[in-house]
């Protein structure tokens, strides 16, 4: 154990070329400004931030607020223009810093819009606020703003784990009753497959959805082994492009995930790997140290430690993550779960007694209404809504039925229990027992 704990800094102070790094410094700042490119190309931005009149909050975050439209707009063309400046390496930590909060602004606006790879790509913003990846291929070392060529080897590990954490995860979380013995989402989706040429019809067999269910709990577990491992890392990035070119061509929702991790896995090869197309030598030595300061590793191993947790912490939480949405968040939990609803809410008066039924707002957009429906906590914002909406002289009780993973359609919450009001009760008071396996 002393030796490891001698051995450990010594390797991780160790100077390495900064090419592997900055590489993945320029495919983020590329698929951020792809990502700006999306939202204005599909109107995302008015009609997913600006138009909608509701927006579902987070805990502790409802003072966020979407701007007036051209203010939107101009605040997209500040993510772009900071994701250019990551790109090339311009005012790095300031570029780095800027998209950080910008796309978390973005991000915290509606709860509706979260995707795991939006969730992603903030926290590794604000890790690369604080990372030298500007050190190589980037106008700041051109212009002498920062110590050329070389990073410390840490630097390189944390990023390893930022993108290794996403796909052990995920892979844990797939080892359920659903995936593994039903092979559910995926033999519900991939029969709506059937349409593609040449692997159409084989998309429609029951034994596909098997086979590739046991095959991505496979990929999930193993694949940052095999590309940590030199000998088996050429072909294991292979795979792993292959395996995302596959889930993009099956599954074209699943947006820019793919692009995102197959730019970000190179960082498993050796840091110097991308030397081999300069035509000049990096100068220095990289056989120099870092200085390895007791404040920096603290940070770094807490931070490695809350991303632990955090994916893990439903596991403290009764019930499965799956069904009441509890811990969701943050959890890796990717292409887990097909779920159809139908959601109905039962408006009391409090004077008269009366009650009646009546849906979700129709102000709310086709998006919000779909997650909603499936999300206890917005279930429960959506109540408070009606009730606010009718003047608080209401009481209102949600009744949702939920069809989870090929199974029938059965009770979700318990559309006795009064869910607005400023008493309203935790996700366990009002969500029915989770569906049997």
């Amino acid at each position: 154990m002393s030796a490891v704990l001698v051995r450990v800094p010594h390797r991780a102070t160790t100077r390495v070329s900064a090419a592997s790094a900055a590489l993945f410094r320029i495919g983020f700042g590329l698929v951020g400004l792809i990502l700006v490119v999306r939202f204005f190309e599909n109107g995302w931005i008015d009609t997913q931030l600006v138009d909608p009149p509701y927006h579902f909050t987070y805990p502790w975050l409802d003072w966020v607020k979407p701007l007036p439209r051209p203010w939107m707009h101009l605040h997209f063309g500040v993510i772009a223009l900071a994701a250019v400046g990551v790109t090339l390496g311009y005012r790095y930590r300031l570029s780095v810093a800027v998209f950080a909060l910008s796309i978390a602004y973005v991000e915290a606006i509606d709860r509706a819009l979260y995707l795991n790879h939006y969730y992603w790509m903030v926290l590794t913003a604000v890790v690369m606020v604080f990372l030298p990846l500007h050190a190589a291929f980037s106008l700041d070392a051109r212009s002498g703003r920062v110590d050329a060529s070389f990073i410390p080897l840490w630097v390189a590990w944390l990023l390893r784990f930022q993108v290794g954490m996403v796909y052990f995860f995920a892979g844990l979380a797939k080892v359920n009753s659903d995936w593994l013995l039903r092979a559910e989402p995926l033999s519900t989706w991939l029969p709506a497959r059937s349409e593609l040429w040449l692997i159409g019809p084989i998309l429609t067999l029951p034994v596909t959805a098997y086979l590739l269910s046991w095959a991505g709990v496979v990929f999930d577990l193993t694949i940052v082994g095999w590309l940590s491992w030199r000998r088996t890392r050429p072909y294991a990035y292979a795979v792993l492009v292959g395996f995302h070119v596959v889930t993009w061509m099956l599954f074209p929702s699943i947006g820019l995930f793919p692009l995102l991790m197959s730019l970000s896995a190179q960082v498993y090869f050796e840091p110097g790997w991308p030397e081999r197309f300069r035509r000049v030598a990096p100068a220095g030595s990289p056989s120099a140290r870092t200085r390895l300061s007791p404040g920096w590793v603290v940070i770094a191993l807490g931070y490695v430690l809350v991303m632990t947790v955090i994916p893990l912490r439903h596991h403290l939480i009764p019930g499965d993550v799956k069904w009441t949405g509890e811990g969701y968040l943050g959890s890796w939990q990717v292409m887990l779960t097909e779920k159809s609803s139908s959601a109905t809410f039962i408006v009391t008066d409090r004077a008269t007694g009366d009650s009646w039924a009546i849906p979700p707002p129709q102000y709310l957009t086709e998006r919000q209404r779909m997650v909603m429906a499936t999300d206890p906590v917005m279930i429960r914002q959506t109540a408070q809504l009606i009730a606010e909406d009718m003047g608080g002289r209401v009481e209102v009780a949600a009744d949702v039925r939920i069809s989870f993973n090929g199974r029938a359609s059965r009770q979700f919450t318990d559309p006795d229990v009064v869910v607005s009001g400023p008493g309203r009760p935790p996700v366990s008071a009002f969500v029915v027992a989770q569906p049997s396996t």
